[in-house]
């Protein structure tokens, strides 16, 4: 899990980041949430009857790409129609998204000591300063870290648990983890591996979505070094006049603003006096 999660970068179990704190934008913390899952929500997994024609493309897709590394086609379906069925019990555990709407309560800040006793699966203070190598930043028992679904974690913590009492519920795990790296990177591989993924899309969308060449190698290098991209495209095309007109139409906005501004007669004066700040 820290190899794929950190050393790969990749999705499995959960979801992680940095980001701005929700409390104090002039602070990042760490934040921990929900994951796991690789179709679009956890209906999917719950309704079967509903989404029969789906997992079935699904495990039609996980068995192509199993086959084209190299396994037995028999054996690779057998195992990932249990990888889908422990998919399934975190779909059983992921908070649906009508029941995250609520931001005062997807906020619950933890050390990582207080963390550690209600999710003991991983020694998060070595996780997190794996994480951290490259950038040299110690991360100590007492960091402060944001989680948005600590019930899912709480209950991530049977579920492995339950994964873990022989080697075949272990090897499941396993080939769980290696099924988020083999899906995650086989768009990088040979068309046979990038056209598996068509038997999916089909039963999602209705539509196999076949793209040109150069469009697929347009997308996947902007999603890769999106800033490098942004700035040859500023250098190619954004040139001085354009550059001009941008900034005067900034400042028509502004100025819109602020004359609208003055006529809002819901906001008191100490309010608008900080409209020329910043």
């Amino acid at each position: 899990l820290q190899d794929v999660q950190n050393k790969y970068n990749l999705g499995g179990l959960f979801n992680w980041a940095v980001t701005e704190d929700d409390r104090n934008s002039s602070k990042h913390v760490i934040v921990l949430d929900q994951g796991g899952l690789n179709l679009p929500t956890r209906d999917y997994y719950l309704n079967k009857t509903a989404h029969k024609k789906v997992l079935e493309a699904y495990l039609d897709y996980m068995t192509r790409i199993c086959v084209l590394l190299g396994a037995n086609k028999s054996e690779a379906r057998a195992q990932m129609a249990k990888v889908i069925q422990f998919e399934t019990d975190l779909a059983n555990i992921t908070t649906p998204l009508e029941d995250r709407r609520d931001e005062e309560g997807l906020y619950n800040p933890y050390t990582i000591r207080e963390w550690q006793k209600i999710a003991p699966f991983l020694n998060w203070t070595l996780f997190f300063n794996d994480a951290f190598t490259l950038v040299n930043r110690s991360i100590t028992d007492d960091e402060r870290i944001v989680v948005y679904a600590p019930d899912y974690f709480r209950n991530l913590t049977k579920v492995l648990k339950k994964y873990s009492k022989n080697e075949d519920d272990q090897k499941i795990l396993t080939s769980y983890m290696m099924w988020q790296v083999s899906r995650s990177l086989s768009t990088y591989l040979s068309k046979s591996f990038r056209d598996a993924t068509k038997i999916l899309r089909k039963a999602l969308f209705g539509s196999e979505g076949t793209e040109e060449s150069w469009r697929y190698c347009v997308t996947d290098t902007n999603n890769a070094i999106g800033f490098a991209v942004g700035a040859m495209f500023v250098r190619e095309v954004f040139h001085g006049e354009a550059k001009t007109q941008g900034e005067i139409m900034i400042d028509n906005i502004r100025n819109a603003f602020k004359r609208n501004l003055r006529n809002l007669d819901w906001m008191d004066e100490e309010t608008r006096g900080c409209r020329n700040q910043g």
